[in-house]
Parts: C-alpha cells; sequence; structure tokens
C-alpha cells in the first residue's frame, strides 16, 4: 500500500500530539497526548490491513521521505517493509502496550456552538507566532460577529498577543 501526502500531512500533525500511535486495521487513525485531554480522529483514503504500533512517528514519517514513491508492505508479524524499487527498509513495530493510544470507544462531543475552517497556512502562522513570542495558549473568541483564533499567555495580561480573524 501506498501513503497519500494528505495522510502523511495529518500524520505530521498527529506528531505533535503524540510521538506514538497505534494503528487499527480499516481507516481511521486516532491519537491523544500522554495527559489525555486532546484527542485527534480522523478517515483517511487508506486502509490499514492490521494492528500495528510506531513508538516514534517523527522517525517513521522521516524513514518514509527518504523515498519518493514508497510501498509499506505488511507481510510480517514484527515489522514492514517500506520499498521502492531496489531499495528498502525494515522498520519494526511497537508493543502496542508501550503506546498511549485513546480508548476504543466512541468520543460523544456536545452539539458544537461555533463551527469555523481554520487553513494550514493560519494554523502555520499561528505556530510561528507561538514559537517567536513563547505564547503558550492558543484560544478561539467571538468578538463583534468575528471569530478570532489568537495566541497568547493567558496566565500574563502583559505578554504579547497575535491574532486572526477565521
Amino acid at each position: 500500500m501506498q501513503i497519500s501526502d494528505k495522510t502523511i500531512e495529518i500524520l505530521k500533525n498527529f506528531s505533535t500530539i503524540n510521538q506514538n500511535i497505534l494503528f487499527k486495521p480499516g481507516n481511521r487513525i486516532r491519537t491523544m497526548n500522554l495527559v489525555g485531554n486532546i484527542f485527534a480522529d480522523c478517515l483517511v483514503e487508506e486502509t490499514f490491513p492490521r494492528e500495528f504500533g510506531i513508538y516514534d512517528l517523527n522517525q517513521f514519517l522521516n524513514g518514509i521521505s527518504i523515498f519518493h514513491q514508497p510501498e509499506l508492505i505488511f507481510d510480517h508479524d514484527k515489522y514492514l517493509t517500506i520499498s521502492e524499487g531496489k531499495a528498502k527498509t525494515k522498520y519494526f513495530f511497537s508493543d502496542p502496550r508501550m503506546i498511549v493510544s485513546p480508548p476504543d470507544k466512541e468520543l460523544h462531543i456536545p452539539s458544537e456552538d461555533v463551527e469555523f475552517e481554520i487553513t494550514k497556512e493560519t494554523l502555520d502562522k499561528l505556530k510561528k507566532v507561538s514559537s517567536i513570542y513563547s505564547l503558550p495558549d492558543l484560544s478561539v473568541v467571538g468578538e463583534d460577529g468575528d471569530i478570532k483564533v489568537l495566541v497568547r499567555n493567558k496566565k500574563d495580561t502583559t505578554s504579547s498577543e497575535f491574532s486572526l480573524v477565521v
């Protein structure tokens, strides 16, 4: 099987939540942070044939990036093969017990009060500004009929703040 660029981007995003991930059979990938207060769930175009754990998702993605159009082959219980032409990598799975992963139950989110879309470019800009000014908090605020996404330090009222209307 091949992994699309879109799924690679989703996995890169997931790696910022948790460095490891447990893939389950099917086309849903899920993760949560170590504390359990951030959860992500996404349907992707690929269908994973089996359960397997990746302990270091960034390392795994960097390994895939070595190839132009890698083929992932799941014909072993302990590892997968990433190959293209004459080159191949044997990537061993992690023990699923070593991975922090969300419970199998469905997450029931109450009805939404606000809905908006945020582009990758906007999110990247917010991350960059957050890093530059060491702003730990991302907030969504309704003001004068607009929805603003801002980065700030809620504990320090004298810190810098950056906002964008979405």
